[in-house]
């Protein structure tokens, strides 16, 4: 999942890159950058993604289709982690 994630963004944004006269021209010497951090989301969503189609598929082969309830602890935002 990962690998066709990150192999269609790849592809598309070299296509992009190729295609447009005016990338170079309105980024100047950071052009190279701003195509790298393009090029770097998408790889980080495939990645990320792909990561958690296989967490799925190996808990449905171990018999875990979805988490039970109670098992993820939900604390609000700032509250101690440890009781003193």
């Amino acid at each position: 999942m990962a690998v066709g994630i990150w192999t269609l963004s790849t592809i598309g944004l070299s296509l992009f890159f190729r295609l447009s006269s005016s990338f170079g021209q309105t980024y100047g010497p950071l052009a190279g950058d701003h195509r790298a951090r393009l090029w770097a989301f998408p790889t980080s969503v495939g990645v990320l993604y792909g990561g958690a189609v296989a967490a799925q598929l190996e808990a449905v082969r171990a018999g875990t289709p979805a988490p039970r309830d109670g098992e993820v602890s939900r604390r609000p935002v700032g509250a101690a982690t440890a009781a003193v």
